[in-house]
């Protein structure tokens, strides 16, 4: 039985490593929509004005004691387009050994890449190599995305949390040390590694910057020691990207939005080895535009979702910020692969970014992580722009 259990594990540590956004990929969480009136409207340094908590009336609708309020001291906020049409099949050809030789050294070096054509559009690189009981796989997208992970390090990170510091809180790290593979390994380690992985790898990130946003430390189950995940935001002129690893569908009536994550994380096993990489969606982004008025206040973006949510749900919000959010408009095709035909599959048509008030959900660190490879963070988004509400529903 404990065999079977550990090989569910791997299986469900691959499905979420593997959990890049590929068109026609179903999501494990689903995101609702509420269109209602935009409130009032002014610019950006008004907005940042108004930074404290608003007074809600509502039991079912509040803030907890010590609620974060992180506004960024950005001189203005913009949208982009993104360009998802980053990498050709031959740059894909060229990158991906690059990237392979990065993290695991020469392991893959005498590997040959394998490039598919997607039937949902673009293209995916592969090199794969097993090496006795080791497994070691690389996949690199056309949108600038990629995964690389070895098959003992995945199987390896579920567990129970056994420290957690969240950095982009100011949170600081613990200097106990961890038993880790063969070795001791503390956070600060783990995070000094990953750091330093991340600059090699800043050739093929988008041209944003990685700041590190969590050390997550987990107990293995099957009690060889502890694991780390170091997780990494993205940000455009000192603004956050929404950073949850996992992409919803909208319920809307033509079904034709998603918003999508952003971050990169790294996952150790051994010490001073990075056993997986994930840079979980693309954004390279174009056409800046400033905006100059038109945006909605914290007060407003509260009075809307309180008028919506209160009713209906109990929520208590620990955290608001300010960020960056793709949205994509999605389009559904028929395609005929030479096999079967009438294959319908969903692609994303076009991506924006623009700015979201954002809201986190009261919740505990062991909600987000025990026995979930994907975090998860249950967040409402209401659209600075438009007033526009969505939020992540875990089904």
């Amino acid at each position: 039985m404990a065999l079977k259990k550990r090989q569910k594990k791997l299986i469900i540590g691959l499905g979420c490593l593997l959990a890049v956004v590929i068109a026609g990929s179903v999501a494990a969480t689903i995101l609702l929509n509420r269109e209602d009136s935009n409130g009032s409207k002014t610019g950006w340094s008004d907005v940042k004005k108004d930074d404290t908590l608003p007074q809600l009336e509502s039991e079912n609708f509040t803030f907890a004691e010590n609620t974060l309020i992180k506004i960024p001291d950005a001189e203005s906020l913009s949208t982009f387009t993104v360009n998802r049409e980053v990498n050709s099949r031959d740059d894909i050809e060229q990158k991906l050994p690059e990237i392979a030789q990065i993290i695991f050294g020469d392991m893959l070096s005498d590997t040959q890449p394998v490039i598919q054509e997607l039937t949902s559009g673009g293209f995916e690189g592969v090199l794969k190599k097993a090496d006795g009981s080791e497994h070691y796989n690389v996949r690199f997208y056309t949108d600038n995305q990629f995964i690389a992970y070895k098959s003992s390090t995945v199987a390896n990170t579920t567990g129970a949390i056994a420290d957690i510091s969240r950095l982009e809180n100011g949170e600081a790290l613990s200097d106990k040390a961890y038993k880790t593979g063969s070795g001791q390994y503390t956070m600060q380690q783990a995070l000094d590694l990953c750091e330093g992985m991340i600059d090699k790898l800043s050739p093929y990130l988008d041209d944003l910057e990685y700041k590190p946003s969590r050390v997550v430390v987990f107990e293995r189950e099957d009690g060889q020691g502890y694991a780390f995940r170091v997780e990494f935001s993205a940000y455009k002129d000192g603004i956050p990207f929404h950073d949850s690893s996992v992409t919803g569908k909208l319920l809307e009536a033509d079904g034709n939005i998603s918003l999508s994550s952003h971050c990169v994380y790294m996952l150790i096993t051994e010490p001073d080895v990075v056993g997986a990489v994930n840079k979980c969606s693309s954004a390279t982004l174009t056409d800046e535009k400033k905006i100059e008025n038109g945006l909605i206040t914290l007060s407003d973006a509260t009075e809307l979702l309180a008028d919506y949510y209160a009713p209906l749900y109990k929520h208590t919000i620990d955290e608001v910020s300010v960020e960056y959010v793709i949205t994509n408009k999605l389009k559904k095709l028929t395609l005929d692969d030479g096999v079967v035909e009438g294959i319908e599959v969903t692609v994303i048509d076009s991506s924006t970014v623009e700015p979201y008030w954002c809201f986190k959900l009261e919740d505990t660190p062991e909600f987000n992580y025990d026995v979930a490879y994907c975090r998860e963070e249950q967040k409402l988004f209401v659209n600075m722009l438009t007033g526009d509400i969505y939020t992540y529903h875990n089904s």
